[in-house]
């Protein structure tokens, strides 16, 4: 369709006539109170001012200015043309009143429907003479959007391919959020850059997508592969020389020295003659990597052992070494170096007598790691501190994080002997000891000491890192925690019998003294930067060890499934929600995460102590506590929102939201009691009831108070959990359970028709409220015609060979007039065009579910079933 410019007087006519249709309609919709009043003297008023100033702009000859919404004229004006554009126009009008929130959910359907049906027929008609109606909406899009002149964005002629429609330009700025809206309900697909009739897109600059051959070509993928396969090949290696069966041992230490050095030779020649720097540079640190292997095969073998000459094998290795550093100069060599000694001393330690007992002993193994990890930090310090490849801060630094990742190797092996064999041993372990016949290790017995010696050197460790090396903070938190666990072991060597009360009572008033000095102490110090995390570990670890107390003792149906709590346990979780409180206040302007985590640390404790004090007062079922528990969350939001917009507002939202995830979580056993046994007046169902209506009012809270649509829904779903509970606590039957159901959504969807969302400040909120509605009908609507037909199918049912009542009666016949009836309402209420098609058919189907129901039931000769039939039937048709 070939497009050009109209004249002065068409474009003066055109926007004149469009205005006026919208006058005219506006006019309408107020006198038939589908607008309100107020609102539309506004909009008539606005329009029939501009209306005025145009026609006297008009009258002088002027230019036809642009305006937002307004399709431009065409050469090809026709009847239907002036038509499409003045209802494109007044939908434009309508979402702009809703955005402007002065239009109703309701009162939006309405209007829209009539502009769609209009729309539908005009495109209908323009299609069948060859013009596409998508051309026409997307030049109306190109009028309201804003482009910068330094933008690199092309005119509208390079952009369509087609001639500038006059009166049109890309200048005239617009509210985004109505050019999105109207986006949204004109095409799509346009939005996204794919306009069917091509007046605007945005070309997408798309990356070529590279095949398989070149991903594993890209020099990182070779680094990787280089790093994969070098590591695979050490692994094999070091299984082939501890299981060899084919070479005797000298003649396996002679072939594997004379291939280490081909190996280093040929990588020494690539660098030296040859182009293939990288390949030269892999096969060095790959010979550097399995070099010390030899020491081990060595003294494995006792072909050169320790009280030997085997030092100077060692000698040998260190000269090679030093020269390949030179060569390479490259601190990937560090990393080299430092792991393959790491793992020719830990073969080593592997072959002591009695091998391997001793070495999963982990005494041996983790003094080794913890001590090369403290060479390697010092040696940081060997480097100048000067320019070129072996200064500080390349080799130095390498060897540095060589050493902290040594020696957290070996403090983790130090920290999962104690783990398995003493503090989690009883509760976890066990067993698997028992399997593997074995016993623990002796740092979680006679050992202990030096355990305590090995974090004592890593907490040193950790120290000099951050206040001589790196002054960045984050080793003084790791030594905070070092500390924390060195105080552990004292207790455990003083043989002080704390009992676990007493425990998370004496790290709780720790943590509260640590904050009660960082908040008299300048935070700026470099000294107590490490109290905000050591706090919070303090914090945290009575938290988890009455978290832990707790599922040791929680059952399916059961809060305290044996004795019950001491009250000296729930003072103790109180004294942990008390000090992660201080601490949120201490810290709550230095880190958002951190005061976060004391928030969550103390949600936490006070739900514990709940749940323990409910124990200790003798409530100690599920539905008896859960009810009560409930009141935390919800008093948690309530005090967010009196908090306003200070700092700890959102902490304590969130918090409800992660208390209110755990209530329901942990209810999940005997929701599912509650809802698979329908037991008449069961104290379960109604413990549930109320359960699941205090989630839905905390979720009812939330949306209202933070406005938050999405929440909505979980109300709904809440609401309906508890309604589903009351019921079954009354016994209702199933036909009961659909029509609550059923007028439940129908009087949210009153709600809806009467704008009551809107009149009470939650404008937000109705549409998630209108989609709820339309679920909870949908739902209830086909459920009764599937019990209906089930109904129809089968009318008489056996139970144990006895025949009993039929399924079909004539209370079933007035349930399904029932739901005919809330089905013929909903479609009466609903304004919206595809939910007011799909109430048809739900009409539809409840009556005939109804008229097969009263014809099943009325005892009549089949002429005088036709002839009914054919009466109801034509009277429904009608």
């Amino acid at each position: 369709m070939s497009i050009v410019m109209p004249s002065k007087e068409e474009t003066w006519t055109t926007l004149l006539e469009t205005l006026q249709f919208a006058q005219d309609h506006f006019e309408r919709w107020k006198l038939a109170s589908m607008i309100p009043k107020e609102f539309g003297d506004e909009v008539i008023s606005a329009l029939r001012k501009q209306l005025e100033q145009y026609k006297s702009m008009s009258s002088n000859t002027e230019d036809a200015p642009t305006v937002d919404g307004i399709i431009p004229a065409t050469n090809i004006e026709s009847p239907d043309i002036s038509a499409f554009r003045c209802w494109k126009f007044l939908e434009y009008k309508i979402i702009e009143l809703k955005l402007a929130r002065k239009l109703s959910l309701s009162q939006l359907h309405a209007l829209q429907t009539e502009i769609d049906e209009r729309l539908y027929s005009i495109s209908r008609r323009l299609s069948e003479i060859g013009i596409p109606v998508s051309s026409l909406a997307a030049a109306s899009l190109t009028r309201g959007l804003a482009v910068d002149e330094d933008s690199k964005l092309p005119n509208a002629e390079e952009r369509t391919g087609k001639p500038h429609i006059a009166g049109y330009s890309a200048t005239a700025t617009g509210d985004a959020r109505l050019i999105e809206r109207q986006a949204e309900i004109e095409d799509k697909n346009f939005v996204s850059g794919r306009a069917k009739g091509k007046f605007f897109s945005v070309p997408q600059t798309e990356l070529p997508r590279r095949n398989l051959l070149e991903l594993l070509l890209d020099p990182t993928s070779i680094q990787w592969l280089l790093g994969l396969g070098g590591g695979l090949m050490v692994v094999g290696l070091v299984i082939l020389l501890w299981l060899n069966d084919f070479f005797t041992p000298p003649v396996m230490a002679v072939g594997l020295g004379l291939i280490n050095l081909a190996v280093l030779a040929i990588g020494t020649c690539l660098i030296q003659f040859t182009r293939y720097q990288f390949a030269g540079k892999a096969l060095m640190l790959f010979a550097c990597l399995v070099m010390p292997l030899n020491l081990w095969y060595y003294s494995a073998n006792s072909l050169i052992t320790l009280d030997g000459h085997l030092w100077v094998a060692a000698v040998v290795i260190s000269a090679i070494y030093a020269a390949s550093a030179l060569l390479l100069k490259d601190q990937k060599f560090v990393y080299i170096f430092c792991a393959g000694i790491a793992m020719t001393g830990l073969l080593m330690l592997a072959d002591i007598p009695p091998s391997p007992q001793r070495f999963w002993e982990i005494p041996y193994p983790a003094t080794l790691l913890v001590v090369l990890g403290l060479i390697s930090i010092h040696a940081e310090r060997a480097f100048v501190d000067a320019g070129g490849p072996f200064s500080r801060k390349h080799f130095g630094l390498a060897f540095f994080w060589s050493g902290h990742v040594q020696l957290a190797a070996g403090l983790l092996l130090v920290l999962g002997a104690q783990l398995a064999g003493d503090w989690l041993y009883d509760l976890w372990f066990k067993p698997v000891f028992t399997a593997w016949n074995t016993t623990p290790s002796p740092l979680c017995g006679e050992l202990r000491w030096f355990a305590l010696v090995l974090v004592l050197l890593a907490t040193y460790a950790y120290v000099y890192s951050d206040l001589v090396v790196c002054r960045a903070g984050i080793f003084i938190h790791i030594a905070a925690f070092m500390l924390l666990w060195a105080e552990i072991l004292v207790v455990q060597m003083l043989h002080l019998e704390l009992g676990v009360d007493a425990v998370i009572s004496v790290l709780a008033l720790t943590s509260l003294i640590v904050h009660v000095v960082q908040a008299s102490i300048s935070g700026d110090s470099k000294y107590t930067r490490s109290f905000p995390v050591f706090g919070l570990l303090l914090g945290l670890l009575p938290v988890l060890l009455g978290g832990l107390v707790y599922f040791q003792h929680v059952g399916p149906r059961f809060i305290w499934t044996d004795q019950p709590p001491q009250w000296t346990f729930v003072g103790a979780m109180l004294l942990t929600a008390v000090a992660s409180r201080v601490g949120a206040h201490v810290y709550q302007h230095a880190s958002k995460p951190l005061t976060m985590s004391y928030y969550f640390a103390s949600g936490a404790s006070v739900m514990v102590a709940a749940a323990a004090a409910s124990a200790a007062s003798g409530v100690e079922r599920w539905e008896e506590h859960a009810p009560i528990l409930m009141l935390i969350p919800i008093g948690y939001m309530i005090a967010s929102q009196l908090y306003g917009d200070h700092l700890p507002a959102e902490p304590l939202r969130w918090v409800a939201h992660a208390a209110t995830i755990a209530m329901l979580a942990t209810s999940m056993t005997s929701a599912f009691e509650g809802f698979s046994r329908l037991e008449k007046f069961g104290p379960l169902n109604l413990s549930l009831a109320l359960f699941f209506f205090e989630a839905a009012l905390f979720y009812g809270l939330a949306a209202w108070l933070r406005n938050q649509p999405r929440l909505v829904y979980l109300t709904t779903l809440m609401a309906s959990a508890s309604l589903w509970q009351l019921l079954a606590y009354l016994h209702v039957g199933t036909q009961g359970f659909i029509l609550a159901f059923a007028v439940i959504g129908l009087l949210l969807k009153i709600a809806y028709r009467l704008s009551i969302w809107e009149r009470t400040g939650a404008a937000t909120l109705s549409e998630p409220f209108f989609t709820a509605a339309n679920t909870l009908l949908s739902l209830a609507f086909v459920s009764s015609v599937f019990q209906g037909l089930s109904g129809l199918v089968t009318t008489d049912h056996y139970r144990e060979g006895v025949l009993t009542t039929a399924k079909l009666d004539w209370e079933f016949v007035g349930f399904c007039m029932a739901m005919l009836l809330v089905s013929a309402l909903a479609l009466m209420l609903t304004r919206h065009r595809d939910w007011r098609r799909w109430y048809i058919v739900t009409t539809l189907a409840e009556a005939a579910v109804t008229l097969f129901a009263i014809h099943r039931l009325i005892d009549l000769n089949p002429w005088q079933q036709i002839e009914l039939f054919a009466v109801l039937v034509g009277l429904a048709l009608l």
